[in-house]
């Protein structure tokens, strides 16, 4: 990989010049006594300059690594895709395979040092800013003793464009869309903060999300301090912060929508260290004028609700299944999102009590249970999923199940990684659950994952 100028040339400088300016300007610790001599003003400012210099080039660096790591990610998902082809061919050598592999596999660790090496630079280009801001502030008493100056200001940080990501060391975060909500998940060196809102979001919107904390530990004790330090952190969504304690956001969207307010921002002591543009509509959506409830759904999975709502999550406003409440994990103007958290299984009813109007349907709770003897495979090795759907006793229609293998380059699942049928209604079990079973094939060493889920396509409609 090229680079406009060699890491190690750029780490001497840093060091020499941190190194001369340690030296010669230790930290200003209150106003000079007569035998010591006044800080040099001129030089103070030139080496301020060098060391901005030199954070731009290793800001310039982390530009072009962040590049080559995209370019890296479509390379290894290319090459996970021409592996996945080539398990659906017979003929294929074993040798051509392995070397395919290998590529792979080196093509991922080269991705792990390139991400290391942005991580390095990233903490260089912290270390440079608190020595420019102690030189800042030996700056500002430069010649205290006979024409005292004021501390000048730091330049604020800048913010960052619409549209691009700005991570700090540390720092990750990831976006997904699904079942009515748009999780943002943010890794920090405490632990994972996922943020819940809805998918629906546009100009003029008032909205309600939820925040949940994942602190990392290796005991109660660690894991209580990690989840401390997340509490503090920040959200700022629509331009609005809410700390991440308080386990709830709620903000309304400007109309006009400004580039501030399409914005997620993450931020650390006041500054941000994670920033990203979510998707939100210019133009405002018509809301609904009757709820649409689902009639059935899997446990531990979100339920959307559509319908005409007001974006405020209130006390007032439940959603239950079998007399349980559901816990709330977004709301737009035009839906609600819970989590199905009921343990019963098979027919019951939903009720919804959203905005002032109440509705109930019937209901069936169903629940998908995945195992495996091994969770862990070397590469040849083998093992079975054992799928199982509950809670279909008495139902009248085939349902559509997926099948989806998470780690397609750590496993190979028989019968295709990515797999929907239908599940016949006429070959349940007495206990009204179905079962079926797949082979796993280590590719690689390590952990894997898979996700059923099964699609409830029927709806309860309301009167408008």
């Amino acid at each position: 990989m090229q680079r406009s100028r060699p890491r190690i040339l750029i780490c001497i400088k840093r060091l020499s010049l941190l190194t001369v300016l340690l030296i010669s300007y230790p930290s200003y610790a209150g106003p000079p006594q007569q035998t010591v001599k006044s800080p040099d003003c001129e030089e103070i400012k030139n080496n301020i300059k060098a060391l901005a210099d030199t954070m731009a080039t290793l800001q310039g660096e982390i530009q072009t690594l962040t590049a080559s790591l995209t370019d890296l990610d479509e390379k290894i998902s290319n090459l996970r895709g021409s592996v996945k082809k080539l398990d659906n061919y017979y003929g294929i050598s074993e040798d051509f395979r392995t070397k395919l592999l290998d590529t792979l596999a080196s093509a991922v660790n080269t991705r792990k040092k390139i991400r290391q090496e942005i991580d390095n630079d990233a903490l260089a280009i912290q270390a440079i800013k608190d020595e420019i801001a102690s030189l800042l502030n030996t700056l500002g008493n430069c010649g205290a003793k006979n024409n005292p100056t004021p501390t000048p200001t730091p330049t604020p940080t800048p913010k960052p464009t619409p549209g691009t990501t700005n991570n700090q060391v540390g720092y990750h975060i990831d976006t997904q869309t699904a079942n009515g909500l748009l999780v943002t998940t943010f890794d920090t060196p405490n632990g994972k903060i996922k943020v819940n809102l809805p998918d629906d979001m546009s100009a003029g919107d008032t909205i309600t999300g939820t925040v949940e904390c994942e602190p990392k530990g290796k005991d109660d004790a660690e894991r209580a301090k990690n989840q401390n330090e997340l509490n503090g952190e920040v959200i700022q969504v629509g331009g609005q912060q809410t700390k991440v304690g308080d386990k709830k956001i709620s903000c309304a969207i400007p109309n006009p929508l400004t580039s501030g307010a399409k914005l997620i921002v993450l931020l650390h002591g006041g500054q941000p260290v994670v920033t990203s543009e979510i998707p939100i509509s210019i133009t405002p959506k018509p809301t609904p004028t009757q709820f649409t409830l689902p009639t059935g759904g899997q446990q531990g999975r979100p339920i959307e609700i559509n319908g005409p709502c007001n974006g405020i999550i209130g006390p007032q406003d439940t959603v239950k299944i079998g007399g349980i409440v559901l816990p709330p994990l977004a709301e737009s103007p035009r839906k609600i999102v819970v989590q199905n958290t009921n343990n019963t299984l098979g027919p019951t009813t939903i009720e919804c009590n959203e905005n002032g109007a109440k509705m109930e349907c019937p209901f069936r709770n169903i629940g998908i249970k995945l195992s495996a003897p091994k969770l862990s495979l070397l590469r040849g090795e083998t093992t079975t999923l054992h799928v199982t759907v509950m809670g279909l006793s008495g139902i009248k229609d085939d349902l559509p199940l997926d099948l989806i293998n998470n780690s397609p380059s750590v496993i190979k699942m028989s019968e295709g990684d990515a797999q929907h049928f239908m599940i016949p209604h006429i070959q349940l079990n007495s206990d009204g659950s179905y079962s079926i079973e797949r082979t796993l094939t280590g590719i690689m060493s390590g952990g894997f994952g898979i996700t059923g889920t099964v699609t409830w396509p029927n709806v309860c409609t309301s009167k408008p």
